[in-house]
């Protein structure tokens, strides 16, 4: 149009390009998206018909074109634009949806693909019940080859056709000659049925789906609920913390179910006391490091060879994280960090190989140094 305004004037073809991408929002190239014009057309006669049948009085020939559309199709074919991507309608919409939506429910998924498009249309969710998932991989197994027959990743095109169900076509380039192989078992051989006749697969699951012990396990621990009231308040002369709950007071109960009073509580790793003194805590936090230098022992003893770096990366790694889980936690209590402390002088000498002159709580300056930076 424009040669044909002005021949005299002589426009390269990256100037179009460059006007089309910076104006008009158009790109040259392959494209990102497999759109099936006979679909399409299938889609917009289908709606026709389908509105026409309301207002016409010869439904019975509508409906037989209706039957028709809906029919079979009779080929398949996909091309790959970029290798290994199909690059599909429904990759397109997958694009749509927030996958960081916060969801924890799948009710939750359904509302949140329901409004992922507005146009040219909103997504229509489909409730699947159980009865409409079948056994596809068991049904189709006899039928195929165990294994595919072809390498597929350089393949461009796929074709299958509704006359030869028994091959699959295919070529590594778009314009290439077309490539045939069988991909169906000869050995099977299963029901013989008439035109337009099939079998469906067995259904998936007959029953509610089985959880893992695991998983179970952690429900059950969710479920779980216990009273304590925290209390930090002095200890008596005796060192005893006065009692928060009366004894006899009975337990609350929420839909008919007793919840216990209790002490102590261990959540996400961290046990908790009612005065927060976490004397429970450090000592069981203690007890597993002291397991696991025991065990580390024969590298971080005495008479152990490797050297004292070594020592220091290994005693970071698996020991050091034991005892300083959640430390912010209980870092106010430092009467109960003292125990810790000792713990880590203990293995300073240890790692150094110190004379028994070495005051106890007065490990080599250096290593200590360099553990607590």
């Amino acid at each position: 149009m424009f040669q044909e305004l002005y021949p005299e004037d002589k426009v390269s073809y990256e100037s179009y390009r460059s006007i089309f991408n910076t104006h008009y929002n158009i790109a040259f190239g392959y494209p990102r998206c497999d759109t099936c014009s006979t679909c399409d057309e299938y889609n917009v006669n289908l709606r026709a018909l389908t509105q026409s049948l309301e207002s016409s009085e010869d439904k019975q020939s509508i409906e037989n074109e209706i039957t028709l559309l809906k029919r079979k199709l009779d080929e398949i074919k996909i091309v790959f634009p970029v290798r290994g991507y199909s690059y599909m309608e429904c990759d397109r919409n997958m694009a749509l949806i927030n996958q960081k939506a916060h969801i924890e429910l799948p009710s939750e998924w359904a509302d949140q693909i329901a409004v992922a498009r507005s146009k040219p249309s909103p997504f229509i969710v489909e409730q699947c019940e159980q009865d409409l998932f079948r056994n596809w991989a068991d049904y189709f197994k006899p039928m195929f080859k165990p294994k595919c027959p072809i390498p597929t990743r350089s393949i461009k095109e796929i074709r299958v056709h509704r006359e030869k169900p028994k091959l699959i076509f295919h070529r590594d380039s778009y314009n290439g000659a077309w490539v045939s192989n069988v991909i169906t078992n000869n050995r099977y051989k299963g029901p013989i049925l008439q035109a337009n006749e099939f079998t469906h697969p067995q259904k998936l699951y007959d029953s509610l789906l089985p959880i893992s012990a695991a998983k179970y396990d952690d429900c059950i621990d969710l479920v779980k609920l216990t009273l304590i009231i925290f209390s930090p308040v002095p200890l008596n002369r005796k060192g005893r913390s006065p009692v928060a709950v009366a004894h006899g007071t009975p337990p609350l109960r929420i839909n008919n179910a007793p919840i216990p009073w209790q002490h102590t509580y261990k959540y996400l790793g961290i046990t908790l006391d009612r005065n927060l003194h976490f004397r429970d805590h450090i000592k069981r936090v203690r007890k597993t490091a002291i397991f696991y230098q025991s065990r580390l022992k024969g590298m971080l003893g005495r008479y152990s060879k490797l050297s004292l770096r070594n020592k220091r990366t290994l005693y970071l790694m698996c020991i050091r994280t034991v005892l300083t889980y959640a430390s912010p936690v209980f870092a106010h209590a430092p009467k109960t960090l003292k125990k810790l402390q000792v713990l880590q002088n203990k293995f300073c000498r240890t790692a150094t190989n110190a004379h028994w002159c070495v005051k106890k709580f007065s490990p080599p300056q250096g290593l200590r140094s360099t553990i607590n930076p």
